[in-house]
């Protein structure tokens, strides 16, 4: 039976039409949330309020969702695909918490992290449900949540993603990044090792067993357990994720070629920190005997070809494996950035890597050529990879078409940008990286303006590699790109209005 949704917002906005796309994605989603958890919506009606002011962007209520006018309301013949996107998002995270958040409520503020992990990863999975051809839980989860949190997961300052709850004082501190960006990584990390419908179909009799009542995280990890038992799979879920939301940070992987054993390899593991200070003191942070059950998906290439997928379950230190390695193959890890760790490599194998980019960087995926770029970066900030190693990585970057390794790769040169503005040889640096932008920011241009001063809107991705290379070009100084925005800026003044 059809439910009825309706939407509250000001005369004015209604007249004109700004809530018609929130009502039309709405009653999408509340069918694709049905048929994916098999659990029907509780309520006769869902209605979604607009308010000019809210304490937050967006607040669930069962059967009543309140926006601010801002993430609900938009005029598609005027708003970019940008605030079409964030407005999307917003809608489909607060009518997941139907579901989970209340229909099964966490039995206790420690496992905030539940509802809204589950909530912020399913705005990729439905936005994908709207949108297919954005690729949003493959490729756009990656900037907008993993690379993200695990900036700022890797601080010594961090704390895990279940925190204990004493005093309702504490209840704000846990609506964080950790809760919402680490456990939506940590539930897509669930999801890919189990297997997507193995992971939909436990989720399924989660929901179902816990409707109406309260539920805590052993509960979900039981199920899932079952699950994957039900499959002929026996891991036990409770024993794996407990290392990762009850201790803070995450594991780095280093898989170093055994120079004395052919097709061997050494993997270890350590806790990744950004502070080298903290890994050098006397007195070492505790979480220096972390140890976490690590699903590590690894390929082996070489020029030509890529090996299937295997998956290596990493619990020790440090492990050896066999691997069987041609001389001048490679071995890639974490394909496609789906676990929650960072990967390092010996030396040799890293520079094989960056002769793959250079030679056919296609032959790697999208995700994968972000995730060695963001993880190079990454490792060599925190002390563990030379910092060449990431500046050669980019050489490729001219032929790269893709928007998620030039989001990588602004990521981390902006602040390394600021670090060496003021040093004697910054102008090699700047050079070097205006070098790599320069091909990109001729072949894509600036967007032309129509007749009546509106974008004429590209595709998605093409849409966010144009604003990409832009905003690089521009901030390292590219000459074209200055007197192309400072122009844009004197039409807009002079015609007295917005683009």
């Amino acid at each position: 039976m059809r439910k009825k949704v309706r939407l509250y917002a000001r005369p004015d906005a209604i007249r004109r039409g700004s809530g018609d796309y929130a009502l039309h994605i709405a009653k999408r989603l509340i069918e694709f949330y049905e048929d994916y958890f098999k659990v029907p919506y509780s309520l006769p009606k869902l209605d979604l309020l607009a308010v000019p002011k809210h304490p937050y962007a967006a607040m669930e209520n069962w059967g009543l969702s309140i926006f601010v006018e801002q993430r609900i309301l938009l005029d598609p013949s005027v708003s970019s695909i940008s605030y079409l996107l964030d407005v999307t998002m917003v809608i489909v995270h607060e009518i997941c918490h139907q579901w989970f958040g209340d229909l099964v409520t966490p039995v206790w503020w420690e496992d905030v992290w539940l509802k809204e992990g589950f909530a912020h990863y399913f705005e990729f999975v439905g936005t994908d449900y709207l949108y297919p051809g954005w690729n949003m839980e493959k490729q756009r989860f990656l900037t907008d949540v993993l690379h993200e949190v695990m900036l700022l997961d890797g601080l010594a300052s961090s704390h895990p993603v279940s925190q204990e709850v004493l005093r309702a004082t504490d209840i704000d501190r846990v609506f964080d990044w950790i809760a919402y960006k680490k456990g939506a990584a940590l539930i897509r990390m669930l999801a890919n090792f189990m297997g997507h419908s193995v992971f939909q179909k436990g989720l399924q009799d989660y929901l179902t067993i816990h409707k109406y009542g309260n539920a805590a995280r052993n509960d979900l990890w039981n199920t899932l357990s079952e699950a994957l038992k039900r499959n002929g799979k026996y891991v036990n879920i409770q024993e794996v994720m407990d290392q990762w939301t009850l201790q803070m940070g995450y594991p780095v992987i280093t898989i170093l070629g055994n120079t004395t054993t052919e097709n061997r390899i050494i993997i270890t593991q350590q806790h990744f920190i950004y502070d080298i200070s903290a890994k050098t003191k006397a007195h070492e942070p505790q979480n220096n005997s972390y140890l976490w059950q690590i699903p590590l998906t690894i390929v082996v290439g070489n020029r030509s070809h890529v090996s299937s997928e295997a998956i290596i379950w990493v619990s020790n230190k440090s492990e050896h494996h066999r691997i069987t390695l041609d001389k001048g193959s490679w071995l890639l890890g974490n394909i496609n950035q789906t676990g929650y760790f960072r990967v390092n490599y010996d030396l040799r194998n890293w520079r094989l890597l960056i002769d793959q980019l250079i030679r056919n960087h296609e032959l790697l995926s999208v995700s994968n050529r972000a995730g060695l770029i963001d993880d190079a970066f990454s490792l060599a900030r925190a002390g563990y990879l030379p910092q060449n190693i990431p500046l050669e990585i980019i050489r490729y970057l001219s032929e790269e078409k893709d928007f998620l390794p030039w989001h990588a790769t602004s990521r981390a040169l902006y602040p390394l940008d600021k670090l060496l503005d003021r040093m004697e040889k910054y102008n090699v640096f700047n050079e070097y990286i205006l070098k790599q932008v320069a091909t990109t920011y001729i072949k894509l241009g600036w967007p032309k303006n129509n007749f009546n001063g509106s974008l004429v809107q590209a595709s998605y991705q093409h849409e966010e590699l144009r604003r990409e290379v832009i905003m690089l070009a521009c901030s390292f100084g590219n000459k074209h790109c200055h007197q192309q925005a400072s122009t844009l800026i004197s039409d807009w003044i002079s015609s007295n209005r917005n683009s």
